[in-house]
């Protein structure tokens, strides 16, 4: 199945982050969805998989670091909008356009998984964040205060 959403939180490129309570690292995005792919989503039986935080519906599609054997997964594979190879240095900002490619399965007793294959950047916007600032560019605290 392939969907276009908005980015958010995407730790997708370069090394995988440590996941939920640090008990895994692995690569992950959340794609914010609009109503159309939402509806085609609970139609294929994923509706679970949906959650909102109050700003919006979305997924979230992660890969482990590691497979259940132990033995190392390999990196999402990530293309630009001609669908060449992303470079990994350039990280994806939020609200950023993506096409998600994935899989579903189904395990246990109807219940179904979206096991990312693939994601396109289609429209980027920069990453903004993670630098702090640096002492020349810096105002006095008492300022932004007052």
């Amino acid at each position: 199945m392939l969907i276009r959403g908005k980015a958010k939180w995407a730790k997708i490129t370069g090394e995988p982050g440590w996941g939920y309570q640090n008990a895994h690292k692995e690569w992950s995005i959340d794609v914010y969805l609009d109503e159309e792919t939402v509806h085609r989503l609970e139609v294929e039986g994923l509706k679970e998989k949906i959650k909102d935080k109050g700003n919006g519906p979305y997924m979230t599609f992660k890969r482990r670091e590691l497979k259940q054997d132990g033995s190392p997964n390999q990196p999402i594979r990530v293309v630009d909008h001609h669908g060449e190879a992303w470079n990994p240095k350039t990280k994806i900002g939020n609200s950023s356009t993506v096409n998600v490619n994935f899989a579903i399965n189904e395990y246990g007793k109807n219940q179904k998984s979206a096991n990312i294959l693939s994601l396109q950047v289609w429209d980027l916007v920069a990453f903004e964040g993670g630098e702090f600032p640096t002492r020349e560019d810096d105002k006095p605290w008492a300022e932004e205060v007052a």
